[in-house]
């Protein structure tokens, strides 16, 4: 165990490492760059180990109440995108249900700035500049949902 005068000598030299970065990338910074983000993850992994995951398993896992996993296992078909070849497509659940879930809040919630834009585009239709506007609003929209070929082959499946 560091006294504290050991302590704070050490945390001064790390400084005045890091800090010597600014004259010219040496040894001595990159040693302390690669330490204090060694200490950092370590740091991080050990807090939330002790703050979150052990209360997690103690508290509700170990009790019965197993139910509380399906977001974990959910989560880890993020890890998919990683996969080798024809199972990178699995990354695409969690994804989707977690923007479903946003964009459901929000409009449920805060439908407010969504429907400002939405009613921005057919109000005042008394000049003509507006209703170049709303045409060319139309056009872009067909455009791009019907213009482009999607090379999926369920999206295709009757072309």
């Amino acid at each position: 165990m560091l006294t504290p005068l050991l302590q704070t000598w050490v945390a001064v030299i790390a400084t005045l490492a890091i800090f010597s970065f600014v004259i010219k990338e040496n040894p001595m910074y990159r040693f302390f760059e690669y330490t204090v983000i060694g200490m950092s993850a370590a740091h991080s992994v050990v807090m939330t180990w002790d703050n979150y995951t052990k209360p997690f398993w103690n508290n509700y896992v170990l009790k019965g109440e197993y139910y509380l996993l399906i977001p974990g296992a959910i989560a880890l078909l993020y890890y998919f995108r990683y996969a080798p070849g024809k199972l990178q497509w699995v990354y695409r659940y969690p994804l989707a249900l977690i923007m479903g879930y946003e964009i459901g809040y929000a409009m449920a919630y805060d439908p407010r700035p969504f429907m400002v834009q939405v009613r921005g585009t057919f109000e005042n239709l008394a000049s003509l500049n507006n209703w170049l506007y709303l045409l060319v609003f139309f056009a872009a929209l067909t455009y791009f949902v019907f213009t482009f070929w999607n090379k999926s082959k369920g999206m295709n499946a009757s072309r």
